[in-house]
């Protein structure tokens, strides 16, 4: 199999790629798919060493090759049998739309926020507001062909990302797993790493004295067209339970996100007149004159406490704050804020809130 990387001349082969990067050095790497190994260049620090000031309590291990989630796969997905191809097979199986969203370079707004630890003290080394450079090369790629009928072929991408805050508090470079249709619009991927591999100032502080313990780094990002979305999740867990669903001990006491607005990051913002809101292709405002149209049909009639009659009107606003949630590039979610006026046809009530809403398509 060979592992490829995008250049100036096309595709380097896995022995190229291991010089030009430093970071797939063991002997074996080139014929695993999603290979964790890490060299150690001559003015590098021992494997496993290098994140020890941010936890020194947890010892190396936490990166691990099961990019899976705790999600039940589907039958399609149960009867995936992966087939190792190179770019340009992958282009003519028709998911070059996915490989050029995946790899990708960005520098943006990035927001840390704390969590209440319930297992340590808070952590330090670390500024709210900052900067993040994310960074993502193609490594190697699968096509992931389900022997029940009926069922859709997928591409897994394996990336190399790197993730570098700009306060200094975390550094960190490992391998993504994506996994995605040809018609998916916004691929997303997820990398599971080690904490003892990271560098930063950054300091976690977990109550873990009579237990053996690992830190482990969730990186996740959502590959839109426009931009690349994503967090970042620093946590500690017990040993024993580093491939559970559940564990003994848990401590997460920050985690961050970019780019900092409204929307969960894997969702997408879009301006009120923008078309894609809705499966229909509307935009939100058109939405939304759809359902005022609908109020204006059917005015709520109500009775004071003196037994005056009054209509009841609701205006609803311009939409803001709106996130788009899709899979394979349809939408299956709308969540947005509008401005809500209620009054009565007598003058004698007149309210302005701000709603919330959420719209699922079935």
């Amino acid at each position: 199999m060979l592992l490829f990387m995008r250049s100036s001349s096309g595709m380097r082969r896995a022995g190229e790629f291991r010089r030009i990067a430093g970071f797939w050095a063991a002997a074996g790497c080139a014929a695993s798919l999603g290979c964790s190994s890490e060299g150690t260049a001559p003015n590098d620090p021992a494997p496993g060493q290098r994140g020890h000031s941010i936890c020194p309590q947890c010892r190396a291990g936490g990166e691990t090759s099961d990019f899976g989630s705790t999600v039940e796969p589907s039958p399609c997905e149960k009867s995936e049998e992966p087939v190792a191809v190179d770019e340009e097979a992958a282009r003519a199986l028709g998911f070059g739309t996915v490989l050029d969203h995946v790899e990708r370079s960005v520098d943006r707004p990035f927001e840390w926020t704390a969590v209440e630890a319930q297992a340590g003290a808070p952590a330090e080394g670390y500024t709210s507001a900052t900067r993040v450079s994310f960074a993502s090369s193609i490594v190697s790629a699968e096509h992931l062909v389900p022997s029940l009928e009926g069922c859709e072929d997928r591409l897994a991408v394996h990336l190399l990302v790197s993730f570098q805050s700009e306060d200094g508090a975390l550094s960190i470079q490992g391998p993504m797993l994506v996994k995605a249709s040809r018609d998916e619009r916004a691929p997303q991927g997820s990398a599971f790493l080690d904490l003892a591999t990271a560098e930063g100032s950054l300091r976690l502080h977990p109550d873990s004295s009579s237990l053996v313990v690992v830190g482990r780094v969730v990186l996740a990002a959502r590959f839109w067209p426009e931009d690349v979305r994503g967090f970042v999740r620093p946590y500690v867990v017990d040993d024993a339970s580093i491939e559970q669903d559940t564990a003994n001990f848990y401590y997460e006491p920050l985690n961050g996100r970019w780019p900092v607005d409204a929307c969960p990051t894997h969702a997408w913002p879009l301006d009120a007149d923008a078309p894609g809101a809705t499966p229909d292709g509307d935009s939100a405002l058109t939405m939304r004159d759809q359902l005022q149209s609908l109020l204006n049909q059917d005015p709520a009639a109500g009775t004071w406490w003196d037994g005056t009659e009054s209509v009841v009107t609701t205006e609803l606003g311009p939409p803001t704050q709106i996130c788009v949630e899709e899979a394979h590039s349809r939408v299956l979610q709308l969540g947005y804020s509008v401005p809500i006026t209620l009054s009565t046809d007598d003058g004698r009530l007149q309210v302005a809130q701000s709603g919330v809403g959420r719209h699922l398509v079935r």
